[in-house]
């Protein structure tokens, strides 16, 4: 509606604009054409110029105005132009708290297999011995007690018993080869990931008593955030043993 309220002041502008201008030697030629479209009655070349310019600008008042009349009334006429937002084929995407987990389950697991495969298998025995270390887990431990922790974690929100025994945040003793270390890691995020997956719309704000009333969900993010934890000081341990950890790469 705006725009056709513009289009009507432009051309009453153009209609009174076009007669001031036919007083110049410019719009003469342009009087010309439409007096010659008007049939108007020729003019006998013998006679002054001055009594046909102002003839020519009377014609002009005339047939001028009643243009910008006709093209008013067109353009009031038109109906009103329809604006359509652009289609879109973008989808909005509902996920489930079960599958943002489990996004971040895959993002853990992409920083923390890496690094515990980057260390040597005959580093796996090595702790920090310079300044206050003592006590400390190797890097074997590390790997061992994160990887304890998830399948605890994961086993409470399946409602099962640990798939190892696991207790205390502790791995069997059995674990010794970095193999078999790795095998063991692997496998913990897999029963995250399986974890993860089993929480939905009617369990997830359920409690879970044995774990101190927490919910399915608090106990994967506690599973991820000590993950992260112990990833921190992985990768201190490789950089003590002159390995750039492969996030770094």
């Amino acid at each position: 509606m705006k725009q056709m309220n513009w289009i009507c002041i432009f051309i009453l502008w153009l209609g009174c604009s076009s007669i001031t201008l036919a007083q110049t030697d410019q719009l003469r030629r342009i009087v010309f054409v439409a007096q010659a479209h008007a049939e108007l009655p020729q003019q006998n070349a013998d006679k002054s110029t001055a009594p046909l310019d102002a003839q020519r600008e009377e014609q002009a008042q005339q047939i001028l105005p009643k243009f910008a009349r006709q093209a008013i009334v067109s353009v009031a006429d038109a109906p009103p132009a329809k604006y359509e937002s652009a289609p879109t084929n973008r989808q909005t995407e509902r996920r489930t708290v079960g599958k943002e987990l489990d996004v971040w389950v895959s993002k853990t697991e992409q920083g923390l297999v890496p690094a515990a495969d980057a260390m040597p298998e005959e580093k796996y025995g090595f702790a920090p011995s310079a300044g206050k270390f003592e006590g400390v887990r190797t890097f074997a431990e590390q790997i061992k007690h994160l990887t304890a922790t998830n399948y605890i974690l994961a086993s409470a929100v399946l409602g099962e018993k640990p798939p190892h025994q696991e207790h205390d945040e502790s791995a069997p003793d059995s674990l010794k080869s970095k193999a078999e270390i790795m095998g063991y890691l692997k496998g913990s995020f897999g029963y995250l990931h399986r974890a993860a997956a089993a929480i939905n719309e009617g369990n997830e704000a359920e409690t879970i008593k044995s774990m101190d009333d927490r919910t399915r969900p608090g106990l994967i993010v506690d599973a991820l955030l000590h993950s992260f934890n112990h990833y921190g000081q992985i990768v201190e341990y490789l950089r003590m043993n002159g390995i750039v950890p492969p996030a770094s790469r």
